[in-house]
């Protein structure tokens, strides 16, 4: 399978609305670690604020990308921050901090149930007793509940977004697979050029989650305070939304 080229994936997914000054706030004079950064898209924002900044990817295309941002930085802020290579679902940096960030559904990016709940603990272990765990990802609940399998045609494309990468404008459009038993997303995002000739597939594999399964795992992992809400703005859960935030801790 041909892998998701780094720098069309960071065209697309810029992560959700909010969600930059959602952590920004949370993570204010704070030592951060964030578990999948990505490409970056929240170092420079966080290395502003954070006392220590530290993002942790297993990808090595996005973690190349990370890097990048890091040397973007002016010298006090990249003094602060430092970018890793490891598995969110294993790994001992030796440290302990204030924050852990998931976001933008990489609690979905782990394999499942099994996977997630490695992560966590992992986080656990990581998280200083008066920490807090911060996280989100697309609500799943409604269109579980509701959807059936005939609902999401395998051979649909939705239009996404146009990105321009270079000389190049391309149309992005979304292909997804769903199988509704094992709670799992597979989409394909196609960049075609004006012609329609597709320059580039990307991937992504998602086994999403219910809200009642992941507080059981937050609580499994050892998060004995556990807050879900529907936006970055804290507000109750609803079954009908669209997003779930997370913010969780020891105590």
């Amino acid at each position: 399978m041909q892998a998701y080229d780094p720098e069309l994936y960071a065209l697309v997914h810029r992560g959700n609305p909010g969600d930059v000054d959602f952590y920004v706030e949370r993570c204010t004079g704070h030592s951060v670690l964030e578990l999948g950064c990505g490409y970056g898209r929240l170092l420079g924002p966080l290395a502003q604020v954070a006392r220590r900044y530290v993002g942790l990817e297993l990808d090595d295309g996005l973690r190349a990308l990370a890097e990048a941002a890091l040397q973007a930085l002016d010298a006090s802020a990249a003094a602060r921050v430092e970018v890793l290579g490891g598995d969110m679902r294993e790994f001992d940096l030796a440290e302990r901090f204030e924050r852990i960030l998931i976001p933008y559904s990489g609690l979905y990016c782990l394999g499942g149930k099994a996977g997630v709940l490695r992560c966590l603990k992992a986080a656990r272990a990581h998280l200083r007793d008066d920490g807090r765990l911060l996280a989100d990802a697309y609500a799943a609940d409604a269109f579980h509940a509701e959807a059936r399998p005939g609902d999401l045609s395998d051979d649909h494309l939705e239009p996404v977004c146009q990105v321009q990468q270079g000389r190049q404008l391309l149309e992005v459009y979304e292909q997804s697979s769903w199988n509704r038993r094992a709670q799992r997303m597979d989409v394909t995002y196609c960049y075609e050029l004006p012609d329609g000739e597709v320059v580039h597939e990307g991937r992504i594999r998602h086994d999403y989650l219910l809200s009642s399964q992941l507080e059981k795992l937050l609580r499994d992992a050892g998060f004995a305070h556990v807050e879900l809400a529907e936006d970055f703005d804290r507000e109750a859960p609803d079954p009908e939304a669209e997003l779930i935030v997370i913010e969780a801790s020891p105590r």
